[in-house]
């Protein structure tokens, strides 16, 4: 018996599939409007932090715009996240989240952690043979 025949047995709508499957998540526009009100944060100070185009950052938070992986992550310093949250609002704006596997990712966890801003994490990033932030 696999994992599959115990998911799909007796279901009859894929929609009863998928809410029990915890799929459901909130876009990141909805997950940026519920960041915003919990905060108290402007959308402007997230922008200003993350470094990033003004009107770029602004679609990407709206959901008119879908936002390159490091992009995503510029966002995330902006936010001000630790790299737990930061995976979860990368995977919500569809890319992959942060991989502790990952020499570079690992660096850009460790500036989340540690409260660098997107600038220091660059620097260090480019101090140790990475690409930086785009």
């Amino acid at each position: 018996m696999s994992v599959w025949d115990d998911r799909l047995r007796g279901r009859a709508d894929v929609g009863e599939v998928l809410g029990e499957g915890g799929f459901d998540r909130p876009t990141l526009a909805e997950w940026t409007r519920e960041r915003l009100a919990w905060t108290e944060e402007t959308r402007a100070d997230v922008i200003r932090r993350s470094s990033m185009s003004p009107a770029h950052a602004y679609q990407i938070m709206q959901g008119t715009r879908v936002g390159s992986r490091d992009k995503l992550v510029r966002l995330a310093f902006g936010w001000q996240l630790g790299p737990d949250e930061a995976s979860r609002m990368i995977e919500i704006g569809g890319a992959n989240a942060l991989d502790p596997t990952s020499r570079r990712d690992t660096i850009v966890a460790w500036c989340l952690a540690h409260g660098l801003d997107v600038h220091q994490a660059n620097d260090l990033l480019w101090r140790n043979g990475e690409r930086p932030l785009e």
